[in-house]
């Protein structure tokens, strides 16, 4: 009898000690219907189960022309803005989207949003900007792959844009290719596709009617090829009434990147503007009729490149600017309905993505840099944790 007691307890015990296991892993979010689970807990609550996305441009070539040269003389700018030199890497290559790869997935990015291009008649295709695609092979090449996620964004900005059905369809060809890989960014089990300008989308496709059915013949072409559901977003729409067109083709809105219309000035305006701007259209987009992928900026100062003379410039953010900015960023993810992906079972995947990673030119820079080292990367760590990928 004692020692069916015994047995007994001791069979209780374990289930006390598994579920006290399981709670504390469900605090720290180590337990979720999702494919992941955490590394390192996030600092915030409001920061829990979100996805941390981050703009990637493959523009940094040796050759010239390359990034690394302003708009007016070509000269190479590193001498002037040293700090900006990357840690991992100063150009494009398979070796150093191995090494960016390890470090986002190790600080807490989630996936690159990586900008693609359409090489057309009018583009240039005899020197660099071949190179301009390469990130999505170099990705999908990577043995770090499989640590984080990548998803495509479509540029369509000019002299990029696609004006023909069948370049689209071409266009198709190539994104369906990288969209079966493992690695691929889906949520709620499908994958999540962007078009930069919904602008740009209507008046190259020739109108709405054109545009729905180039979105519909996407859609389409994914599920023949085996890849099921897209999510499809665009840019810049502004906010999305009732009324408005991109709801009723596109999926969610996402802005790469947006600046206050003030004038440029000799002195860097404050961080703090920039930020001010940015928690402003995040509200006041608070209503739209289709769900919003917010975006940060890690900062926006092109004055490597003379030709954005006439644009504003800020002061890069200090960390406990990056950090309040960051925990801002959650807290209106988390209390804005419309800023998350509806999923399975009534639920919502939190998701958002900033501009950029390295954007070394426009001061959107998040990789490692001799100026600003991990700093940035640290930040994203603390508030967000650190996510394995199942």
């Amino acid at each position: 009898m004692r020692k069916e007691s015994a047995v007994s307890a001791n069979i209780k015990g374990h289930i006390y000690l598994l579920c006290a296991v399981f709670i504390i892993l469900v605090s720290i979010g180590g337990v979720r219907g999702s494919d992941f689970v955490y590394k390192t807990a996030p600092s915030c609550d409001n920061a829990r189960n979100v996805l941390v996305g981050a703009n990637y441009f493959n523009g940094w070539w040796e050759e010239t022309p390359n990034k690394w040269q302003d708009d007016i003389t070509r000269n190479n700018w590193l001498e002037n803005f040293p700090q900006r030199r990357p840690l991992l890497g100063e150009y494009n290559s398979q070796e150093v989207m191995d090494k960016e790869i390890k470090a986002a997935s190790e600080y807490g990015i989630d996936f690159f949003q990586i900008l693609w291009y359409f090489l057309n008649k009018q583009t240039d295709t005899t020197q660099a900007c071949p190179k301009i695609n390469k990130a999505l092979d170099y990705y999908v090449n990577s043995p770090n792959a499989n640590t984080m996620r990548f998803s495509i964004e479509f540029c369509n900005s000019s002299p990029f844009e696609v004006k023909d059905f069948s370049d689209w369809d071409k266009c198709i060809d190539i994104w369906l290719k990288y969209m079966k890989h493992p690695a691929y960014l889906r949520v709620g089990g499908k994958a999540v596709f962007k078009v930069h300008s919904a602008g740009g989308f209507w008046g190259d496709a020739g109108g709405f009617e054109n545009a729905k059915k180039w979105i519909a013949h996407l859609r389409e072409r994914a599920k023949d090829a085996g890849i099921g559901e897209l999510l499809i977003g665009c840019g810049s729409p502004g906010i999305v009434w009732e009324e408005d067109w991109p709801w009723k083709i596109f999926d969610y809105s996402n802005d790469y990147m947006r600046v206050p219309e003030i004038a440029a000035s000799e002195n860097d305006y404050p961080f703090d503007v920039l930020a001010k701007y940015i928690i402003e259209l995040r509200g006041a987009q608070r209503f739209d009729k289709m769900p919003l992928m917010p975006f940060m900026a890690a900062g926006w100062n092109p004055r490597p490149w003379k030709g954005h003379a006439q644009r504003p410039s800020f002061t890069m953010p200090t960390r406990q600017q990056w950090v309040r900015e960051l925990e801002r960023t959650a807290f209106d993810i988390e209390n804005m309905n419309n800023m998350s992906f509806p999923i399975e079972n009534g639920q919502k995947q939190k998701i958002f993505v900033i501009y950029a990673w390295n954007e070394y030119g426009e001061g959107g820079i998040l990789a490692p840099t001799q100026g600003e080292q991990y700093m940035k990367l640290e930040g994203i760590r603390q508030v967000f944790g650190v996510k394995e990928w199942k």
